[in-house]
Order: C-alpha cells, then sequence, then structure tokens
C-alpha cells in the first residue's frame, strides 16, 4: 500500500483532482473457502440472512467482530473487487508497485507481528 501511495504522490500532484481505485494484491481472487483454510479457521454456516445479521450485530456490539452489521450483504454474497482501472493507472508500473498476490497479503495478515517488506 505504502508504494502504491508514493507512486499516486509522484505522480499526481495536483491536489484538487480525485482518483478512485479498487485496490487489491495481483492475481486470483480467494474463495471463501481458501480463506477459511488460509486462515484456519472454523467455518459456523448461520441459517439465513436474518440470522447473519443478528450474528454481526451482536459480535459488533461486543467489540468481538470488526466487521460492521452493514456488512451482511458482503458476508452472504460473492464480491470480487475489479481492479481493472488500478492496472490502468499504473501502467508498465503495476507489477513493480503491486507486488504481492491477493493470497499473499492475505496470508501475511495472519503472521503476527513480523515485519513485511
Amino acid at each position: 500500500m505504502a508504494r502504491l501511495l508514493v507512486h499516486i504522490l509522484q505522480r499526481e500532484p495536483e491536489m484538487q483532482r480525485l482518483t478512485v481505485l479498487n485496490v487489491a494484491g495481483r492475481g486470483e481472487p480467494l474463495t471463501f473457502a481458501q480463506c477459511i483454510e488460509m486462515a484456519k479457521a472454523k467455518l459456523i454456516r448461520v441459517p439465513g440472512l436474518w440470522s447473519m445479521r443478528l450474528a454481526l450485530q451482536f459480535l459488533w456490539k461486543m467489540k468481538i467482530s470488526a466487521m460492521p452489521p452493514e456488512a451482511a450483504p458482503y458476508v452472504t454474497s460473492e464480491y470480487i473487487m475489479n481492479t481493472e482501472r488500478l492496472r490502468k493507472f499504473l501502467g508498465l508500473e503495476y507489477e513493480h508497485v503491486i507486488r504481492y498476490t491477493i493470497a499473499d497479503a492475505f496470508a501475511d495478515s495472519f503472521r503476527g507481528n513480523a515485519a513485511s517488506v
């Protein structure tokens, strides 16, 4: 993320310009099953959207989860982030700026406090 911010700041000197980009690692998206396996987590199936919202509300209120109840549609559906604008924006610099794959970045979030380069 730091490389992307530096790249944007060096490329976009105009302070009034607004650039909206979806940012993700390189490569194919991960499925929920892959994420659960990589996180070594246990999947708990919740019957129905109403139950899911209720569970998210409880977890949010108890400060157990960082996911707000409003995120229910993202949790219960398949959303794939389109990063095509990011690829076009970075052009030939894409692989230099976005060095890691989605899988590598996700796995890194479970590595504890070890600093990544």
